[in-house]
């Protein structure tokens, strides 16, 4: 079992403060699901960030994709909107993305 808010608070942290993330899970046919996490504002080194994620966090929980979505979708309340995001990760995992 992987704590996603926890991947995303440790990932928050690790990347730059202009860039939005999510973490979400995405279907997976052998396993049962992926962790994957959509960036905005995708400007940052993805391999020191994977690097350090590697020291924070148990294999499991690393995500396994990075989707680079444009415009993160936002809830009124100005938090991202988690289950469309998780449906937009979703699309592009099937699409192979």
């Amino acid at each position: 079992m992987v704590s996603l808010v926890k991947v995303e608070d440790i990932l928050s942290q690790l990347l730059p403060e202009n860039v939005i993330c999510c973490v979400v899970d995405v279907p997976n046919p052998i396993k049962g699901a992926d962790v994957v996490a959509a960036v905005a504002n995708g400007d940052f080194d993805m391999h020191k960030v994977l690097k350090q994620l590697k020291k924070e966090l148990p294999a499991i929980a690393i995500p396994r994709q990075f989707y680079v979505i444009d415009d993160i979708p936002m809830m009124a309340s100005g938090k991202v909107n988690f289950r469309e995001v998780e449906k937009i990760c979703r699309e592009k995992s099937t699409n192979g993305e």
